[in-house]
């Protein structure tokens, strides 16, 4: 996963999105880099690869894991509640887990 941007080659004016959709969508997915669309000369959004972008999610939500475990590990626990609802994507469509 490449989340670096090249600051002369990734940077767009958001009006090139309606110009030059297909383009940037290619370029994204080929460079595997965001690239930013700005309005006014002000960054406004991103585009990003679909799979680099749930390679981000599971990065971040491996991080997630591992400081729950770290705190744990030095009893620093958190509450029931956050914890299931911070895990409640796991349970879904899951017919067979029973949560109480």
């Amino acid at each position: 996963m490449n989340i670096s941007i090249n600051l002369a080659q990734d940077i767009y004016p958001v009006s090139a999105l309606s110009l030059q959709a297909n383009q940037l969508v290619k370029k994204a997915q080929t460079t595997k880099r965001p690239l930013i669309l700005t309005e006014e000369g002000r960054s406004v959004v991103a585009l990003l690869d679909i799979n680099e972008f749930q390679a981000l999610q599971e990065q971040l939500q491996w991080l997630w894991d591992w400081s729950d475990i770290t705190q744990a590990e030095h009893g620093q626990f958190i509450p029931h509640e956050e914890v299931k609802n911070r895990y409640t994507w796991l349970l879904e469509g899951t017919s067979d887990v029973t949560t109480n």
